[in-house]
């Protein structure tokens, strides 16, 4: 028998039909199926559906709909005037709209009174009738009166939807309702990952004892905890029961005993079903240091808890056995994991920084070296065990022992970062942007030209005409120094210091480094301009770690840093990278290196970075061509600040630049970074740049390629694009330039995103955000950028230059 003839069956006979089908199919008579009929009887129509007439309403569902409306309007109308409206006009209409429903229904009821109590059993019978929109004003009207009694019956009772639950959530812990807070977790449903990272906060900033809504919370798990003891003494439940009994307490005195009440609440919110990998992860990667401790605490204490009763298991049945449904929100060992890994994942530069955490995971190491000895859920520990002990030893960015000499590089780096911080940012856009307006000449094409260049010199942007033309460069180097723009314009690298030629590409100690090669160089005090002798390819071992003062300058041979290590500026000031092939870059293991003449340590694995910057300022980078590391191409992370990345080529990379690593830095927000005459190429995905919490002025440069977006950032960072040429991908749903991470659009609307004179290409688009008044300059000091039609010409000779002494490069 078909569908359609049990369907059709059905509505004519009063008994119950079934199909004879592998499953059954019952259905009952029902008056609307009566009435259907095809809205033609013949049709030349193939499909499937057919549109149908004689549908219609019952009348009971037409009063009820028609008596929400009339609630809805009176409610609202009441609403407006606040000075009037209180709990007795509310509890009224209310309670007339109630009881006309089930007036409508024929069943007379006069409750005694009008109060909460009374409310409060209406709305169990009859808050499944309340229309969406009606739902939303009586939550409204409940927080604005604070009547919480009725409140809390329509959250458990699941009147409640996701619709709703946002601004209820902000209202709630506005209002400090904690226990409530608490019941939208446990029964609400879809609630949008925003509103749990409000909710994880909310728990993680409780004072030990919460506040006074919170004592339901201790007597939950108190009497579950009482009630599952008693159970596992009562012989008339039989042993099978007793022994759920027995493990039910355990769990529950585990989930009891030695937390505070507001990690309590944790409990909830850990074992939700709302909350899943993705979700947590981002909720997470939002959370301040004070909060990242407090969290790391109590998983600390779970872990404590597991290893120390091993025998401790989910108890499922519990909760429908012997009605204990306090087990459902006990967390488990594997949420527990789970949750340490993000916190590991998504917060390592404050783990790495902050000297406060580190006993903290230290203990947290062990103990999960204990459990994954036990062989509990050891795939997912064993994961947990090697990023803790990555961790722990890397415990200051793969710095193996955070001695004396590195606290003291750490604490002159802050100093430094604080002196170069430019607190009028858009100053410095303007000057660089007044000086490729006097270096303007040549063609505006916006075309590319994709041949190699073999004619005159030809300087198309202030930096290179700075120093390229001159037929005598190699003879004044250093002049070289004079000519940084932008946000790293203080740099001179190692300007006035000796030329160090390096001879050997070697790279065999790391400890005591062999005089001629590239890691001998880098560690010599004072101020060093070093130059290579000829051509080659040098494979890093280890990561190169410089001091401060230096200039790496490869005009006039072939450089290429490839297949190992990479160069790495931590907690110094002042260097300029010129002319290298930086590609193929890979994690170096570590180990003991030296990192300056009279200092040397244990290094732990490093990420495969292609040049990263930790904690360092007056960084210049320029003419680099760079491609295909492990990790980033360049990073510049930990209050790093005072940065110029120009004339730069890059391809064949996915993470392209990230400049500011943790959400939860704040730190970064010194970071002040200028990108200008880069040429983004082929191969490219995604972060060119991707930013946390600093200022990033990009300007006049070609973006010809990428695959998921060009610009992107958390955290509030301020971007000024400008004179930039954005040729967007053919894939239509990749057109976007930007991209916002982590935060609705209610947030990211306020960050202060621009774009000026740039070109959009291929459907490419820039979406703008923050106040629509905000300037950078106003006034005879505001100086626009060159158009991003010129981007192309100002970029032509970006990357690694074949330089030939005694001719312009």
């Amino acid at each position: 028998m078909s569908l359609l003839e049990v369907i059709t069956k059905a509505s004519i006979e009063n008994s119950p039909t079934t199909s004879d089908g592998d499953f059954s199919i019952v259905l009952n008579s029902e008056p609307a199926l009566l009435q259907l009929k095809p809205e033609k009887e013949e049709s030349d129509d193939i499909s499937l559906l057919k549109r149908g007439t004689g549908w219609s309403l019952l009348s009971t569902d037409v009063e009820v709909i028609e008596s929400g409306q009339k609630f809805f309007k009176n409610l609202k109308k009441m609403m407006k005037n606040p000075n009037t409206f209180n709990k007795e006009g509310f509890f009224e209409v209310l309670v007339s709209y109630m009881t006309g429903i089930w007036d409508i229904f024929g069943i007379s009821v006069s409750p005694d009174k009008v109060d909460e109590g009374n409310i409060v059993k209406m709305i169990e019978k009859l808050g499944s009738f309340m229309g969406r929109d009606v739902k939303g004003l009586v939550l409204e009207a409940c927080v604005v009166l604070e009547t919480w009694e009725i409140l809390e019956s329509m959250i458990v009772n699941g009147i409640v939807d996701h619709s709703g639950i946002s601004s209820l959530i902000n209202n709630l812990i506005e209002k400090k309702q904690s226990w409530l807070v608490v019941l939208c977790v446990k029964h609400v449903l879809d609630i949008q990952t925003y509103d749990m990272m409000c909710v994880l906060k909310y728990f993680l900033s409780l004072s030990k004892n919460g506040d006074s809504t919170l004592i339901n919370v201790r007597r939950e798990w108190e009497s579950q905890a009482m009630s599952a003891i008693e159970k596992a003494k009562d012989v008339s439940l039989g042993p099978v029961r007793m022994d759920i009994a027995r493990d039910a307490s355990l769990l529950l005195m585990l989930a009891h005993d030695g937390f505070s009440v507001s990690e309590m609440c944790l409990h909830y919110l850990l074992a939700s079903r709302n909350v899943d990998e993705v979700i947590l992860g981002a909720c997470i990667s939002k959370l301040t240091g004070s909060e990242i401790m407090v969290l790391i605490r109590y998983l600390q204490k779970w872990l404590n808890k597991y290893e120390r009763f091993p025998q401790v298991c989910p108890c499922p049945k519990a909760p429908f056995e012997l009605g204990l449904k306090a087990c459902e929100w006990v967390p488990s060992l594997e949420d527990i994991v789970k949750c340490l890994g993000l916190v590991v994942d998504e917060h390592f530069s404050s783990l790495v920084l902050h000297q406060e955490f580190h006993e903290e995971l230290k203990s947290l190491e062990e103990v999960v070296n204990s459990l994954t000895a036990e062989a509990k859920i050891c795939g997912i520990l064993s994961n947990v065990t090697e990023a803790l002990k990555i961790k722990t030893q890397s415990i200051e960015a793969n710095i193996g022992e955070f001695d004396e000499v590195w606290r003291t590089r750490a604490t002159q780096a802050n100093k430094n970062a604080k002196e170069s911080y430019n607190p009028h940012p858009e100053k410095v856009a303007a000057n660089l942007n007044k000086h490729v307006h006097r270096s303007e000449e040549g063609s505006n094409s916006t075309r590319r030209d994709l041949h190699k260049y073999n004619g005159p010199c030809v300087a198309t942007n202030p930096i290179d005409r700075c120093w390229r033309c001159d037929p005598h460069w190699a003879k004044n180097r250093q002049k070289l120094a004079d000519c940084v723009l932008g946000f790293g314009h203080h740099t001179t690298g190692g300007k006035g210091g000796k030329i160090y030629i390096v001879t050997d590409p070697g790279d065999n100690d790391m400890v005591n480094p062999k005089p001629g090669t590239l890691r001998h160089a880098v560690i010599q005090p004072g101020p060093l301009w070093i130059i290579f002798a000829h051509h080659m390819v040098i494979k890093l071992n280890q990561e190169l770690i410089m001091t401060g003062d230096k200039t790496i300058d490869a005009r006039g041979q072939q450089v290429h840093i490839t297949g190992g290590a990479s160069l790495m500026l931590q907690y110094i000031n002042n260097v300029i990278i010129h002319g290298l092939h930086i590609h193929d870059i890979k994690s170096g293991n570590g180990g003991l290196i030296r990192d300056s003449i009279n200092h040397y340590g244990f290094r732990t694995r490093s990420d495969g970075d292609g040049i990263s910057i930790f904690g360092s300022t007056n960084i210049w980078i320029d003419h680099v061509s760079m491609s295909n590391c492990d990790d980033g191409l360049i990073d510049a992370v930990q209050a790093s600040t005072a940065i110029t990345i120009s004339n730069c080529h890059f391809t064949h990379h996915n993470d392209v630049m990230l400049f500011g690593a943790s959400d939860s830095y704040k730190q970064d927000a010194i970071l002040q970074i200028t990108l200008a005459f880069n040429h983004f190429g082929q191969g490219l995905i995604q972060r060119m740049p991707r930013v946390r919490w600093g200022f990033v002025h990009a300007v006049n440069n070609d973006y010809t390629h990428w695959i998921m977006y060009a610009i992107g950032g958390s955290q509030h960072p301020t971007i000024l694009s400008q004179g930039n040429r954005f040729i967007a991908p053919p894939n239509p749903n990749a057109k976007e330039v930007t991209k916002r991470d982590y935060s609705p659009e209610s947030v990211w609307k306020n960050w202060v995103w621009r774009s000026q004179g740039d070109l959009m290409m291929n459907g490419a688009f820039f979406v703008e955000s923050g106040n629509r008044n905000h300037k950078f300059m106003t006034g005879p000091d505001m100086i626009h950028p060159r158009a991003g039609s010129d981007a192309g010409r100002l970029t032509r000779f970006s990357g690694s230059l074949n330089c030939i002494e005694g001719k312009p490069c």
